[in-house]
């Protein structure tokens, strides 16, 4: 079985702890996951973004900017809720 290492870096941190309530921080567990294990582009929920990478993931809720660092390790940039822009933080 593969092995997958998902970095979650300081802006997406601070959103996820201290923002998202306990329901939303489960949704996000699952969309962190399912990136994690699935990365690549879609173009239903996973776009590029430009950063080094990068890509972000989007529901109508919430956006995900993410970058794969290598095979099997995601890190997650920065979240938020749909209506804000979407952005890399202080990553």
């Amino acid at each position: 079985m593969p092995e997958f290492l998902l970095i979650v870096e300081s802006a997406a941190r601070r959103f996820f702890e201290e923002i998202a309530t306990r329901d939303e921080q489960v949704r996000l567990s699952r969309i962190m996951q399912e990136i994690l294990t699935d990365p690549q582009i879609d173009r239903r929920t996973k776009f590029p973004f430009p950063v080094t990478d990068g890509a972000m993931y989007a529901d109508g809720e919430f956006w995900i900017v993410y970058s794969t660092i290598e095979p099997g390790t995601v890190s997650i940039l920065n979240i938020g809720f749909e209506e804000e822009p979407p952005s890399v933080g202080d990553a």
